[in-house]
């Protein structure tokens, strides 16, 4: 599900929501005619406050004709911690895939990088993110 509020010459969307509690997570996008980029915005509703902001996770240029980064998959922790799957890129075809998550500190990890990890297999079960790669199921702490 991609929310999304047009402009003159640009497009701003909101999709990838992930919820665990209260705590709500989301890609934020900004695009444009040819270049694009997008963040993730990590907020508790229940106290109304944004509890992380990781901008530039995703992005393209000329139309993904030179380089892409596109968030694939997000999950959050009830701690607010965050993982996403990144598909990156150039010329329009999949080059690789980046297994990233981060803190509510802004600390930001690279858990897994490489062409076997599988879009769509993300998941969160307590603190730990759980993807497959190479036919097998991996892990890591986000606490």
């Amino acid at each position: 599900m991609v929310l999304a509020k047009p402009g003159r010459y640009r497009l701003d969307s909101i999709g990838h929501v992930a919820l665990a509690g209260t705590i709500v997570a989301y890609a934020d996008s900004a695009h444009g005619v040819d270049t694009g980029s997008t963040g993730i915005v990590v907020v508790n509703v229940a106290a109304r406050r944004t509890l992380l902001t990781i901008p530039g996770v995703g992005m393209f240029i000329d139309g993904c004709v030179i380089s892409f980064r596109d968030v694939t998959d997000l999950v959050v922790t009830d701690r607010g911690s965050v993982a996403w799957i990144v598909r990156k890129g150039t010329n329009c075809r999949t080059s690789t895939f980046e297994v990233r998550g981060a803190r509510t500190s802004g600390v930001q990890t690279l858990l897994e990088d490489g062409p076997a990890i599988v879009p769509g297999s993300l998941r969160a079960s307590g603190q730990t993110a759980r993807w497959e790669s190479g036919g097998h199921l991996r892990s890591a702490s986000l606490a």
